[in-house]
Parts: structure tokens; sequence; C-alpha cells
């Protein structure tokens, strides 16, 4: 996987590019902490290029999306294929992690 990172709004956005699995799961979660300790509490992540979600890039989506809500930030991830949001319904993660349509809807979250 591939992480590129721009700003709208003064909110981080994290473009993910490739699957997210047991091997890129460790490098998002860095990421992740990197923005957290800088203070950044409201994260956006594209997965318009994300081919693949497993279990454990669950667990760092829904990790990261709980330590915000704890510093009153989000985590939201949006534009999503069909095929990841089955994995995350499967999980029954639909209603615990913040997801929007697209990055409009995103930004407004």
């Amino acid at each position: 996987m591939k992480i590129e990172i721009r700003t709208e709004q003064e909110k981080p956005i994290l473009i993910l590019i490739g699957s997210l699995d047991t091997t890129s799961a460790p490098l998002l979660e860095k990421r992740l902490q990197a923005f957290m300790e800088e203070g950044k509490d409201h994260l956006l992540l594209d997965f318009t290029l994300v081919d693949y979600l497993s279990s454990a890039g669950l667990r760092v989506l829904f990790s990261f999306s709980q330590k915000l809500e704890k510093k009153k930030g989000k985590l939201v991830l949006f534009s999503l294929s069909d095929e990841v949001m089955q994995v995350i319904r499967m999980a029954g993660f639909q209603s615990r992690l913040k997801i929007a349509q697209n990055e409009a809807q995103a930004l407004q979250k």
C-alpha cells in the first residue's frame, strides 16, 4: 500500500492506494499515530484506490476511530468500493465507523 497525503480545509486527507491488509495495516497505523501526536484530531481517509480490506485493516480503522473520538475528533472514511463496504458490513462496523459517500460529505462530518 502507498499513502499520499494532502490537506483540505485544514484537515489531512490520507489517500490510500492498494490493499489495506496485514502487511500494510502497520504503515497506516504509524501514519495515523503521527497525526494524532501532532494534535490532528480530524482525519479523512480516501478509499477510492483501495482494492482490498482485511480484518487487520479493519482493526486499525476501528482502533483509531475510537482513539480520536475520545479526543473529540473523527476518523472519516470516504469513497469506498462496494467490495470494501461489504467487508465492513460483514464485520458489523458500518455503524461504528464514520463513512461518507465522497470527499465533500467527509469534509462536512
